[in-house]
């Protein structure tokens, strides 16, 4: 398997797992699902592992945000953009929490690279 194709991957993976866990468990738990599949999969680079959560996580979280805004009218989110002082603009909304959510999971997944590594003989890709 190539490298390209282990980071897709990962970012399936963790787009799957994270998705399930959301159900049951609060928001950080993406976290938890990041860094469990970095550490049980294949060897790569840090920065991989990063992209990895990242995209993983906002592979889930735009289309969910998109669905959520749309069945209320988005109601919701124009009342937070109105409480944050943002232009009345939902996407600027979703993309702040995709880049806050995908910076918990990248960190995450990092982490478990990192992990992984520190108990393993072989050194960081």
């Amino acid at each position: 398997m190539t490298e390209k194709q282990t980071i897709l991957l990962k970012i399936l993976l963790i787009a799957i797992v994270a998705g399930i866990v959301q159900q049951v468990l609060p928001w950080w738990s993406i976290a938890l699902a990041a860094f469990l599949v970095e550490m049980l999969g294949g060897k790569n680079r840090p920065a991989y592992s990063f992209y990895a959560g990242f995209y993983g996580i906002a592979l889930v979280w735009i289309p969910y945000m998109f669905y959520v805004d749309y069945k209320n009218s988005h109601l919701l989110s124009h009342r937070i953009c109105k409480l944050f002082s943002l232009p009345p603009y939902p996407i600027l909304l979703m993309l702040l929490a995709s880049i806050i959510g995908g910076s918990v999971a990248g960190l995450a997944a990092l982490s478990g690279n990192y992990f992984k590594s520190f108990f393993t003989k072989n050194e960081v890709a």
